[in-house]
């Protein structure tokens, strides 16, 4: 199968030429390793809710994840946490360096046409914070 992973390859690389940006999604669970932040064209790492969750519960996992934040930003990744659902996991991932957080703390899921509600009201609600 190396002739196939070739050609993946390839054509990710003409994807990246077009200036399309690549994320890994679930990072640290599941294919998602070391070797593909190593040799795949990523902008973008998601790290996976349960890696999140996991690291407020277990001390092994927290350490875990404050190093895994540091790694990916010395390899000049940005970084999206996933499952955010308190205060105090969206202080802390801030404070150790991940870029982008999602999850219940910022709003439960939403079905299409609410998503677009709340992207029609952006506007006033970024003006109404700057003044």
């Amino acid at each position: 199968m190396v002739g196939g992973s070739e050609i993946v390859n390839e054509n990710i690389e003409k994807i990246v030429e077009y200036g399309i940006t690549l994320s890994l999604d679930d990072y640290g669970s599941g294919y998602s390793n070391l070797d593909y932040i190593n040799h795949m064209p990523f902008h973008i790492i998601k790290i996976d809710k349960y890696i999140v969750w996991d690291a407020f519960e277990n001390i092994k996992a927290g350490i875990t994840l404050d190093y895994t934040i540091r790694m990916l930003n010395a390899l000049s990744y940005r970084i999206v946490a996933e499952g955010v659902e308190t205060k105090e996991q969206k202080e802390h991932l801030a404070n150790i360096g991940c870029h982008y957080m999602q999850g219940w703390y910022y709003s439960k899921a939403v079905a299409t046409d609410e998503f677009m509600e709340v992207i029609k009201r952006l506007p006033d609600q970024i003006e109404k914070a700057a003044n």
